[in-house]
């Protein structure tokens, strides 16, 4: 009678337990969105917060609910033992047999579950980046909504996409290589410091041991220069809610600023102190 409560509790638990596994799966899928989805939604990376905890978070409450029903699994089974083995014999009589498909079970479970330590992922351009296409679909929506910042912002950043160069040739953006971008946001910002003579005059008074480029993430900067994210993205007009390990030369093409613009607030903040 003691044994049949306690199995009784531990499939209620089991029961509980793999409920909020799904629960948790389709919370993941549905309602804290990942990145693209996020900027097909809203057109923006924003941050989702469930009582306190956003979708990593929620990744890992998934993985320790796997690991308690896999602990119950082996409770359940242990306590069913005897009527197991006697299932199992009576499925399988011939002994040689049996001992066949409890290696070949064993050994396939051990495999599916240590085999991440022994693969090795494809490293690839993502098929999706949000960053360009809210360039292009967003900026264009505020555009024909009237907000002002379309007109703006959004205008600049377009009109800098193509870079003059010498005898009047035009360098695009390949959508397909993040290294060409990285190195034409550089070379932009070289151009821009250029043709902008009044921009010139006014960072002129910035140091030289300043110096931001398009490779350099939000995070690495404000290490770099001891300057908070937070204080950057302020200044830019960038949201918050903005992972900050985006790239700047990413959110340049999205919010129009200048790496010129970010020196001077580096400058700025750390003058003011």
């Amino acid at each position: 009678m003691k044994n049949a409560k306690l199995n009784l509790v531990i499939d209620v638990i089991m029961l509980i337990d793999m409920m909020a596994l799904i629960g948790v799966g389709l919370l993941n899928k549905y309602v804290l969105l990942t990145g693209q989805q996020k900027w097909e939604k809203y057109g923006e990376n924003l941050e989702f917060y469930l009582w306190g905890f956003e979708r990593h978070d929620w990744n890992k409450i998934h993985f320790i609910l796997g690991l308690i029903l896999f602990g119950l699994l082996i409770l359940h089974i242990w306590f069913h033992w005897k009527m197991v083995i006697n299932i199992y014999k009576t499925f399988i009589s011939n002994k040689r047999i049996r001992i066949i498909v409890a290696l070949a079970l064993l050994v396939v479970s051990i495999a599916l579950v240590v085999f991440p330590a022994f693969v090795n992922p494809v490293v690839d351009e993502p098929a999706y980046k949000g960053g360009r296409q809210y360039l292009e679909n967003y900026g264009r929506n505020e555009i024909e909504r009237g907000t002002g910042r379309g007109e703006g912002r959004f205008r600049q950043s377009t009109d800098t996409l193509a870079i003059e160069q010498d005898e009047d040739k035009t360098l695009h953006i390949s959508p397909d290589n993040e290294k060409d971008e990285i190195s034409i946001d550089e070379r932009q910002d070289h151009s821009l410091h250029q043709s902008k003579g009044s921009d010139e005059g006014r960072h002129r008074d910035i140091p030289s041991d300043i110096e931001v480029i398009g490779s350099m993430t939000l995070i690495e900067v404000a290490e770099k220069y001891k300057v908070p994210a937070n204080h950057i993205k302020s200044k830019l007009d960038i949201p918050l809610s903005t992972p900050d390990n985006e790239r700047l030369g990413r959110l340049k093409r999205v919010y129009g600023f200048t790496m010129s613009e970010v020196e001077e607030i580096i400058y700025n903040y750390q003058k003011a102190k």
